[in-house]
């Protein structure tokens, strides 16, 4: 939303909020036990995907008059995280290209809500999407934490992205308490364990490492730490209490000082991304 279709922060999060209440919506009513197991048995999503498609074609289209518009853009370099299912392999879906990537023959011709679905075909949530031939499904598996893909895609757009990149945020969501699925599948559990890990073990890396990449103090991270571990990612009617606690972390004295510094580089970032445009 914020790079692809060029959304403000506010019109991102109020889109968020619609969408996230419109997609995650019961696949089976209660009382449809048969078809529920099923679901559970196979692993299959829990919502209906295509609704979730749907909310995505009609943002494409309400911001580029197109449903179908392609996820290809020259205005803005935006990189999402998905899966193949094929061969288990995490797979990058950009709207650009470089002189070093490989023209994908499933990929080259993806739409935005296409790319949307297949980073947000979260494992348990939402079916797969099949692009072309291949079936995607969510990027949090081993990559849940992007800020390594984002760091190598910058350095193979510009060769000297440690000394041009004036600014490097990530933001995370939090850290999750692992809830017991009862009746779904034990992997489905183990799964949001192993994300949870290689969030945090990610970060903790990359942390470490910033300075040696060349990002000595332009590296920031963003992630509420306490008061989100019994929200899920389907729990859309929970926002006030994200909002306290985000609200909370962000006045924390630690955070607040990490704050300052990010203000005082901003204003660097932006007259050196002008120099460089």
């Amino acid at each position: 939303m914020l790079g692809r279709l060029h959304m403000t922060v506010d019109e991102c999060i109020e889109k968020y909020l619609k969408l996230s209440e419109a997609a995650f919506s019961l696949k089976r009513i209660k009382s449809n036990v048969i078809g529920r197991s099923t679901d559970i048995w196979k692993a299959s999503g829990k919502y209906q995907s295509n609704v979730l498609a749907d909310q995505f074609m009609k943002t494409a289209g309400l911001l580029e008059g197109n449903e179908q518009a392609s996820f290809y853009d020259r205005k803005c370099k935006v990189l999402v995280c998905a899966h193949s299912k094929a061969n288990n392999t995490p797979v990058n879906i950009g709207s650009y290209t470089t002189s070093t990537s490989v023209d994908s023959l499933t990929l080259s011709q993806c739409k935005i809500w296409e790319a949307a679905r297949a980073t947000s075909a979260a494992f348990g949530f939402f079916d797969p999407i099949k692009i072309s031939w291949q079936d995607y499904v969510d990027g949090v598996t081993g990559r849940n934490n992007p800020v390594d893909e984002a760091f190598s895609e910058a350095k193979s757009i510009w060769p000297d992205a440690p000394f041009r990149i004036q600014c490097f945020v990530s933001i995370g969501t939090g850290i999750p308490e692992p809830k017991d699925f009862g009746e779904n599948l034990a992997e489905i559990r183990r799964a949001i364990i192993a994300i949870t890990t290689e969030t945090e073990d990610t970060e903790c890396r990359f942390c470490e490492n910033h300075e040696s990449f060349g990002l000595g103090g332009r590296y920031f991270r963003f992630s509420v730490d306490k008061g989100l571990r019994d929200v899920s990612l389907d729990e859309f009617d929970k926002v006030r209490k994200i909002m306290i606690a985000t609200e909370s972390y962000l006045n924390e004295p630690r955070v607040q000082d990490i704050i300052q510094k990010f203000i005082h580089i901003l204003p660097m970032s932006s007259a050196y991304g002008r120099q460089s445009s």
